[in-house]
């Protein structure tokens, strides 16, 4: 409306505005700009247009012109303003949310481990971290099994993770062999899913593994208990 009416004024009478009517434009698009501005790209780009086409009238058109001019700038600085608000309240929650995230994780026995598409480590809990042998969950991030276990053990864990993600269906309660550094035996229960993005396409997976040797011992035990019996 305000920047119309100064259009119109301009185009309408050149060279005779007067500083009382300019003025009052003025003031009428500064009221104007607090109100909610819609469609902010289109309405800016030809309200810039306008600007350069109106400062080559010259003389009192000057007054106008820098009203014009500040308009522009108020919308944008509060467009600016509200999106840098918008943007850090996001971040906040976000980051709020993370740091949840991480101490839930960190307080669960079982490991957690979140992968990219080349099975990498993006994530993981202190459990996992103590499985792995570093000293923090953020040493194992853009790391493979393959940085901790030998080949033997960690193209077949490689090998399930890709066909998890390219399959898109889900390992449940598979039991996997993954010594300790020492070579001492160890198992896991492992569950791991695959995660995608907002368009449904896969862009890693979560894994929840459980330590199951003693289980695993135990049910040995018993077999060769049986075995001797028979």
């Amino acid at each position: 409306q305000g920047f119309a009416a100064a259009l119109s004024l301009v185009t309408s009478r050149p060279g005779r505005q007067t500083m009382d009517a300019i003025r009052v434009l003025v003031a009428a698009m500064l009221t104007e700009a607090d109100q909610a501005y819609q469609a902010r790209d289109a309405a800016l780009a030809s309200e810039l247009g306008s600007v350069r086409w109106i400062i080559a009238g010259g003389g009192a058109l000057t007054v106008l012109v820098v009203g014009l001019a500040l308009l522009v700038l108020r919308r944008e600085l509060a467009h600016r303003r509200g999106a840098d608000v918008a943007l850090a309240a996001q971040a906040g929650l976000l980051g709020r949310e993370r740091d949840l995230l991480q101490a839930l994780m960190d307080h669960i026995p079982d490991t957690i481990y979140f992968k990219d598409r080349a099975s990498r480590f993006t994530r993981i809990n202190r459990a996992q971290a103590q499985v792995l042998g570093v000293p923090e969950p953020a040493a194992a991030a853009g790391k493979t099994d393959f940085d901790f276990q030998s080949e033997a053990v960690s193209q077949p864990s490689f090998e399930r993770e890709q066909q998890i993600m390219a399959s898109g269906q889900p390992l449940i309660d598979w039991v996997e062999y993954v010594p300790t550094a020492e070579g001492a035996p160890r198992w896991f229960s492992s569950t791991k899913i695959p995660l995608r993005d907002a368009d449904g396409q896969v862009t890693g997976l979560v894994g929840i593994s459980r330590d199951i040797t003693e289980h695993q011992q135990a049910q040995a035990r018993l077999e060769t208990q049986v075995q001797q019996r028979t």
